[in-house]
């Protein structure tokens, strides 16, 4: 069984219709080599138990605090608040507790078990940059947050000290990091369409400090309305990529997020006006185990979610074809219809509150960086 939750975070049971037919863009659930390689984390992190989980402990990817024992959680202001989800478009606690019980229903054991040490490995010493629209913005939340124990200063700064070169960057949104441990840096720079995305951040990159070691995360997609807009948008940044291999950062692209605008054909995308709108879970497709997409039997993918609709369809081909890997993160947020946000006007289904679909992004980041530095062959698997 499955269910899901409404506004008011009160659950709603369905049964899970299972049929051959599902997406392949799930991932591997385990955590082999998420202990292993490199210098050891510099904080301590105990991996939690299913069993705890069940008990009531709550997974480090929906805020739970540092085991055996923190430090920032004993501290206040803004980002502490924040990153406990104690301030900003929070979801209710029975959409908190609804994502946790069903990953355990669905034996979705990384997301349950996931520590920021995990993640860790994979960015001591490097800047993630992150790259997009206000989506984007989320993404970098969620990743300051899950590793907010490894933070000092619980403090933003400007990505650059350059005042005009921060003014560049800054066109849409003021662009910022966080300085975590080790020389370790999140920075976001924010960015609407492909055209803006590559005629004016990407070339910013090695003047703010960018370096071939370090990860880029981007992603475009929501504010482009027609394939053929899409599609040149896409090929423009796979060449500049392509032309630019070993001097921008090792470039990802993330995925764009299922949206849930309730519309007479139920595909979910933006209907058009302004809130206060009603959001709607996506009819005959159905979330399973790590994260695939099932199409329930006897019924039409009328939009083609099985490859993510079709801005994700054309953008998985692009980058693909390009050699960028793909951050697999739509699936988990096909599920999510009871997880938006209210705005100033009301209700949209785009955006999410947290923690919900922005955590699962940074499970997301784990996979792809896992299968780009896969454990060795010594490392014996944990998960499913």
């Amino acid at each position: 069984m499955t269910w899901r939750v409404t506004a008011g975070g009160l659950l709603a049971w369905m049964v899970y219709k299972r049929s051959t037919v599902s997406s392949s863009s799930g991932g591997d659930d385990s955590l082999a080599g998420a202990d292993s390689g490199g210098p050891p984390c510099p904080l301590v992190y105990r991996r939690l138990s299913l069993d705890e989980l069940r008990e009531g402990a709550t997974p480090y990817l929906l805020g739970g605090a540092q085991q055996p024992a923190c430090s920032n959680c004993r501290r206040s202001g803004e980002w502490a608040e924040i990153c406990q989800f104690r301030a900003g478009p929070l979801c209710s606690e029975g959409v908190q507790a609804a994502i946790k019980w069903g990953w355990l229903q669905r034996g979705h054991e990384l997301a349950l078990r996931l520590t920021p040490c995990d993640l860790w490995h994979h960015l001591r010493g490097r800047t993630l940059w992150l790259l997009g629209d206000s989506m984007m913005l989320d993404f970098y939340k969620a990743s300051q947050c899950f590793l907010f124990e490894f933070w000092p200063s619980l403090q933003q700064r400007n990505a650059s000290t350059d005042a005009a070169l921060q003014e560049e960057a800054s066109k849409l949104l003021l662009s910022t990091c966080v300085d975590l441990l080790e020389g370790t840096h999140i920075c976001y720079l924010r960015g609407d369409r492909g055209e803006d995305i590559v005629q004016r951040l990407l070339p910013l990159l090695p003047r703010l400090g960018a370096s071939p070691s370090d990860l880029l995360v981007v992603n475009f997609g929501l504010h482009h309305g027609t394939t053929d807009d899409y599609g040149a948008a896409l090929q423009a940044f796979a060449s500049h990529v392509h032309a630019r291999r070993g001097q921008l950062p090792r470039v990802l692209w993330q995925q764009t997020s299922q949206q849930h605008f309730k519309t007479p054909q139920g595909s979910g995308e933006y209907p058009g006006g302004r809130p206060p709108f009603e959001c709607a879970r996506i009819a005959n497709l159905t979330v399973v185990r790590d994260g695939l997409v099932e199409l329930e039997p006897g019924r039409a993918d009328t939009f083609g979610l099985l490859a993510g609709g079709w801005r994700n369809a054309a953008a998985d081909a692009a980058v693909g074809a390009a050699g960028i890997p793909v951050i697999p993160t739509y699936n988990e947020t096909l599920w999510m219809a009871d997880m938006h946000r209210w705005n100033k006007d009301g209700l949209e289904c785009t955006h999410f509150c947290h923690p919900s679909a922005p955590q699962t992004w940074v499970l997301a980041l784990f996979r792809a960086l896992q299968r780009l530095h896969p454990p060795g062959p010594d490392v014996a698997a944990a998960g499913g």
